[in-house]
């Protein structure tokens, strides 16, 4: 009897079980291949991506600045004529009225079509930065550059509010910085849901 019967070494199982780890190995290996070069061919991609997402941000920061820019007078004649708007849409036969009631009732929503507006111009926003960080990242640093866009959103919150003091009229309020913020956020939290629908999409086509 062998030594290696009498220490119960099956060399048969051992030589098995390399081949299986050895199998496992290469096809790893085959698909960071594959990931690699499908990056480097995305390359050209991203960056046009990059350029364009850069651009639309910067453009939307310019419309921010712009509208932040407007006089008090010349502020609240833009959302009354969004509370307008906003009343025919939603208040049954609000065309009929007469004019005093109309802009009555503008006034009265006033305060929250400002506000709304606040937040969908920063949800804007954050979307925009969201797609800014991830056409410049590769995947494995996608969520941490994510992140990056909340700060620089509530920095641009606040240097707006900050401008706002120099507008006549106009004040910067804290507030308001924590409304952009919020807006900021949710346009992350919209860019981060659909990343996740797509990639649960993905996967299960892969085990489908």
């Amino acid at each position: 009897m062998s030594y290696a019967s009498t220490a119960g070494i099956d060399f048969g199982s051992w030589h098995t079980g390399s081949t299986v780890t050895g199998d496992r190995t290469n096809r790893m290996k085959e698909v960071v291949d594959i990931t690699e070069n499908r990056i480097q061919a995305a390359a050209p991609r991203r960056r046009k991506a990059a350029r364009v997402c850069f651009l639309l941000s910067l453009l939307w920061m310019v419309f921010i600045f712009m509208m932040s820019q407007q006089n008090a007078d010349v502020s609240t004649e833009t959302s009354l004529r969004a509370g307008t708007l906003v009343a025919e849409l939603v208040v049954p036969g609000y065309r009929d009225w007469p004019a005093g009631e109309q802009r009555a009732l503008a006034m009265q929503i006033d305060y929250p079509v400002r506000k709304l507006a606040h937040a969908s111009e920063y949800t804007v926003l954050g979307i925009l930065y969201s797609l800014s960080a991830l056409s410049v990242a590769v995947v494995p640093k996608r969520r941490r550059l994510l992140c990056t866009a909340f700060p620089l959103g509530v920095l641009y919150a606040a240097s707006d509010e900050f401008h706002q003091l120099f507008v006549p009229g106009r004040a910067g309020r804290v507030s308001d910085v924590l409304i952009d913020s919020s807006g900021v956020l949710l346009g992350i939290a919209i860019v981060s849901l659909f990343m996740h629908i797509k990639q649960f999409l993905k996967t299960k086509s892969v085990y489908a």
